[in-house]
């Protein structure tokens, strides 16, 4: 229980030290984002997953969210 302080601390110390590296290497802490599609049933079977695929190798960070419906919709709505 004495050493509990000196742990957190050192455990604070490590992680600023982490930060201050990848900061010195031109590394950025990238934030998640978050993608969310509506599409058709068919245009989510046969285009989109090439295009998601393409999509997350340019951008890792962001999630997908896709839903899929058969009903039309109003794009004016």
């Amino acid at each position: 229980p004495i050493g509990e302080p000196f742990i957190e601390r050192a455990r604070f110390i490590l992680r600023e030290l982490d930060s201050a590296v990848a900061q010195a290497r031109g590394e950025r802490e990238q934030s998640v984002s978050h993608l969310r599609i509506s599409a058709p049933i068919e245009l989510s079977l046969s285009l989109l997953p090439a295009c998601i695929a393409a999509f997350h190798a340019r951008h890792p960070a962001v999630q997908l969210d896709l839903h899929a419906d058969s009903r039309r919709v109003s794009l004016l709505e």
